[in-house]
């Protein structure tokens, strides 16, 4: 075992012992008002239009205003490329760090979620962690869980399953100093698919064509039926890679 790995893993067990966080509090909380002022001509139309569909304005109890914009993004992306016609039943959100978007998938399906998180005792210069954060959202949107451990830990069955950015590449799993052993991007996949509903739709998103093309070819390999959405485009996007989505609905097996 090399030294770089050797130190991830002693930050991994010391990090996963000392779980206690110290509480969230949200100082900065926002305001339509205050988001309004800072949005432009094209994000203030498009923010108009959510708005009129779905209950933001309900967001700034428990948003920053960086977790507002955030959320109108994942908000946009779903209203834009997320099936409406989906079986009734919990959805699955995997990697879900901090769950600061929880306000948009919960407002978005108007369903109950899950979102399960390896990397859930992290901590932010507050002390606070990821697990916390997470917490403290789930209690904004009641039936919605929070589950601090990797995905293989996860035995539900779900009718909608998110997975922004897999660690499809080690370089990703490198760069969040997560121990090499965690990268079993084929086991995950798999282990997702099963947990999905008959019917159900998976909605995935890669960053850049690289980590693309390597989710491409794990759907292929594990015969699921994805369906390329393409180049993710909003007005709320800040990110400076291209985000590219798929879609793949689990085909229910009819009794001959």
């Amino acid at each position: 075992m090399d030294l770089g790995t050797l130190r991830r893993e002693i930050d991994w067990r010391l990090q996963n012992t000392l779980t206690a966080s110290l509480p969230v509090i949200k100082r900065n909380i926002a305001t339509v008002e205050r988001l309004i002022r800072t949005l432009s001509p094209g994000q203030l139309d498009r923010f108009q239009e959510l708005a009129d569909r779905y209950p933001v304005g309900t967001w700034t109890s428990h948003c920053t205003p960086k977790e507002l914009l955030f959320n109108l993004y994942i908000l946009d992306v779903l209203d834009r490329h997320l099936p409406t016609d989906k079986p009734v039943g919990r959805g699955l959100d995997i990697g879900a760090s901090s769950w600061s978007y929880l306000p948009a998938l919960a407002t978005a399906t108007n369903r109950q979620w899950d979102g399960v998180e390896i990397d859930a005792h992290r901590r932010y210069w507050t002390l606070a962690t990821r697990r916390a954060h997470a917490e403290f959202m789930c209690h904004r949107y009641p039936g919605c869980r929070y589950f601090p451990r990797s995905l293989l830990g996860v035995d539900g069955s779900y009718a909608c399953i998110t997975w922004f950015l897999p660690f499809v590449m080690p370089a990703a799993l490198h760069a969040w100093r997560l121990p090499r052993r965690f990268y079993q991007p084929d086991m995950l996949l798999q282990h997702a698919w099963s947990r999905l509903l008959p019917d159900g739709l998976m909605f995935v998103v890669n960053q850049g064509d690289r980590e693309t093309a390597e989710q491409r070819r794990l759907f292929t390999n594990h015969g699921i039926p994805a369906n390329f959405v393409g180049e993710l485009t909003s007005v709320f996007s800040g990110f400076s890679q291209p985000r590219y989505a798929w879609t793949a609905t689990k085909v229910a097996v009819t009794p001959e």
